[in-house]
Parts: C-alpha cells; sequence; structure tokens
C-alpha cells in the first residue's frame, strides 16, 4: 500500500514539474506524438494498409488543388450539434464543404470526408458510416479518408477489408495539452505542423479547420458546434434511413440517444472545445484568416463571428 501511495505521489509531482515548464511540457508532448506514431507503423505493419497511408502534405495538396478547381474561398465545416439545421441554407453552391462521421446524413455535398469508426467494439457506428458512405457520399467526391487508426477501438483487418475500396488511411497524431496555459503555443504548433502526420486535438472539426487553413482558406465556417445538446439528425423535421442512425444506447458508448441538457464529450474536459474555439479564433486572426460559425443561435456564437 505504500509503495502505491508513493508512486502515485511522484506521479503527480513529476505531471506538476511538467505542466510548470514549457520546456518540459513541449518535451513530454514531442514524446507522446512519437509514441503515437511508432503505434500507428505498428499496428498497421503486417496490414495491406501499410502500402496505402496518405501523409498530411499529400491530403493538403488534394484539398488545394479541389479549393483551386471549384473556385472557392470560404471553407465550410460541419459538426454534428442541432444549430446545423438552423445554418444549412447559409452553404452555397459552390462552397468547399468538409464533413466527417455522420454529417452525410444532412444530405450536403461533400469535398472531403473524414471516417473514423471500424471495427467490432464499435459495429453500430462501423454499419452507420459504410451505409451513408454508400449512399450518401461515395459518388459525390474522391476525397474520402479514413483517420484515427491509431485509436484501441479501429480494427486494422477491418478498416482494409471494408474501407480500402473507397476511402483512404491517413498519417494522423494527436497534440497532447496538460493545461490550458499551453493551450495557445501547441494550437500554433498544430497550425505550422509539417509533419507527415495531420495534427489531431480534441475534435476532428479542429482537425478539419486546421487543413482547410493549411490549403489557403481564410474563411472558414463552423457548423453544428454547439458543445452539446441534440445532434443535427435527433431534431430534423423529415424522416432519415434507420441505417444511418445509431441505436439509442450503443454498445461502445459513442453516439448515444441525448437530450438538450447533454453535455458534449469534447466540451467536458479540462480543456474543451470552448477554450479550445477561443484559442485557435485568435491565432487564425493573427494570420489573416476568420473562423465564423453557422447560427447565431448556436451556443458558438459566444465565441466566434456569425457568417451571414
Amino acid at each position: 500500500m505504500l509503495k502505491v501511495i508513493i508512486s502515485k505521489i511522484m506521479r503527480r509531482s513529476l505531471k506538476n514539474a511538467v505542466v510548470r515548464s514549457e520546456f518540459l511540457h513541449g518535451l513530454f508532448c514531442s514524446y507522446e506524438l512519437k509514441k503515437y506514431e511508432n503505434g500507428l507503423l505498428k499496428k498497421s505493419l503486417d496490414s495491406e494498409l501499410i502500402n496505402f497511408f496518405l501523409t498530411r502534405k499529400e491530403v493538403v495538396e488534394e484539398i488545394t488543388l479541389r479549393k483551386v478547381e471549384r473556385g472557392s474561398d470560404v471553407c465550410h465545416v460541419i459538426g454534428s450539434g442541432w444549430s446545423l439545421n438552423q445554418s444549412i441554407s447559409k452553404i452555397d453552391e459552390g462552397d468547399f464543404v468538409i464533413g466527417f462521421n455522420y454529417a452525410g446524413i444532412a444530405d450536403i455535398d461533400f469535398d472531403v470526408y473524414f471516417f473514423e469508426f471500424g471495427g467490432g467494439k464499435v459495429s453500430e457506428i462501423s454499419r452507420n458510416h459504410l451505409a451513408i458512405a454508400r449512399k450518401k457520399i461515395i459518388g459525390t467526391t474522391n476525397l474520402i479518408y479514413f483517420k484515427n487508426i491509431w485509436e484501441d477501438k479501429n480494427d486494422i483487418d477491418f478498416i482494409a477489408s471494408q474501407w480500402l475500396e473507397f476511402a483512404r488511411p491517413v498519417k494522423d497524431h494527436p497534440y497532447t495539452v496538460l493545461d490550458k496555459r499551453h493551450l495557445r503555443k501547441t494550437l500554433s504548433q498544430c497550425l505550422g505542423d509539417e509533419t507527415d502526420y495531420i495534427p489531431q486535438l480534441r475534435s476532428t472539426v479542429v482537425t478539419a479547420t486546421i487543413l482547410a487553413f493549411q490549403a489557403g482558406f481564410r474563411k472558414i465556417v463552423i457548423h453544428g458546434l454547439d458543445f452539446g445538446g441534440q445532434y443535427f439528425y435527433e431534431c430534423m423535421d423529415r424522416e432519415t434511413d434507420i441505417s444511418f442512425l445509431p441505436p439509442p444506447k450503443p454498445v461502445s458508448g459513442f453516439y448515444g440517444k441525448t437530450n438538450k441538457d447533454n453535455v458534449h464529450p469534447t466540451a467536458a474536459s479540462h480543456i474543451g472545445m470552448r477554450d479550445i474555439i477561443l484559442e485557435i479564433y485568435g491565432l487564425l486572426k493573427e494570420r489573416d484568416t476568420v473562423l465564423m460559425c453557422g447560427s447565431a443561435n448556436s451556443p458558438s456564437s459566444q465565441y466566434l463571428p456569425v457568417y451571414e
């Protein structure tokens, strides 16, 4: 028992030392990034997926080329919150759109799409997303990517057998922030990430925003970022195909039935999406890029100007 107590005290003391020091925090984050990169390599080494991974640079180049082809100067990032139903009409036919996971239910024409759930541990969501991909996304864009393969929930063989025919795997790595005092610097590193790996922090909304910035967009609009409440597909004014919808209580715990008082997991952390959005808004503004929200009724309008 004494050894356990001493061990806990030492870990707490070490963490406090890392949090207090910008240098040590930077070293720790670099170690974490390398750990996830090595984990992705080890996980996919014996899979056919290893031959198909795209780098961050390749993905950004593809998005940039599509941007030029479309002639668009505004990029819409489609989140999953209820306010999407109010702001979706603001997306013009010529605008560029990035979506992920359940966004396809909204019947938008996407230029870029990300999936990140594949395997038995998330079987219900895997089935939903395969249905959305086949019935909603394939044929509208060829820029379909699968990310977060390093996550424990994802099965490498399942992804290779079910997704590889239409979604290409990407290299990505999640950034770690132990304290809010290091958030600005970490987000600045994400925006300037020039490694082979797509930067991740808390939510795919952030990933999509970073990629849009790196691809040259100077107007980025986030829809459905509400920090909680219902998902947009739970309160639409029309019926949707049941094969797209998760069960009320998924075994995996992801995307269960919500209500108006729900707090989204990405907002519940000690460093949540409210903190991140406020900080990244300022960083992008310094880089001559405006980050906006889609709806004046969304809680994100407290932190971002509203797109009109």
